[in-house]
């Protein structure tokens, strides 16, 4: 969990250093520095960020991970999934097909890490995905 508020309390209300921060709260002088340019970028002081709880503080101080590219649309994960459920869908159509829609989309590689990250167990889903394939031996043809 991260301890933002401590670092801000030590460092805004007591005066300490990067440093003694750090070493207090027990993470890197560097992180130290990023939470306080953050709660800086934020318009954010001592005072304020004691009367948010640590959920808001965290909503305020780190983006999303969505908001990195807003002009690309997000295929339609609960469609894929339940295409990917009968027969004769594979992701690539799936992804050729969402790519047809939207040609500025997401790639076939972020795509199908989506998919075969999900935690779902569904029948036809792709379960083995990441996984290493098996070895396989074959005999020896050379003299015994």
């Amino acid at each position: 969990m991260r301890r933002i508020k401590e670092v801000l309390r030590l460092k805004v209300g007591l005066g300490l250093s990067d440093t003694a921060v750090s070493r207090s709260v027990r993470i890197a002088r560097s992180t130290v520095k990023e939470y306080l340019d953050r709660a800086a970028a934020a318009g954010l002081n001592w005072e304020t960020a004691a009367e948010l709880s640590e959920e808001d503080l965290d909503h305020r101080l780190f983006a999303a991970a969505d908001t990195r590219h807003p002009g690309r649309p997000l295929p339609d994960w609960e469609a894929v999934e339940k295409e990917l459920r009968g027969r004769g869908a594979t992701l690539r159509l799936l992804w050729l097909e969402y790519l047809n829609l939207h040609p500025e989309g997401y790639r076939y590689t972020p795509s199908s890490a989506r998919i075969s990250t999900s935690g779902s167990d569904a029948p036809g889903r792709r379960r083995c995905a990441g996984r290493i394939a098996p070895a396989r031996r074959s005999k020896s043809i050379g003299p015994a």
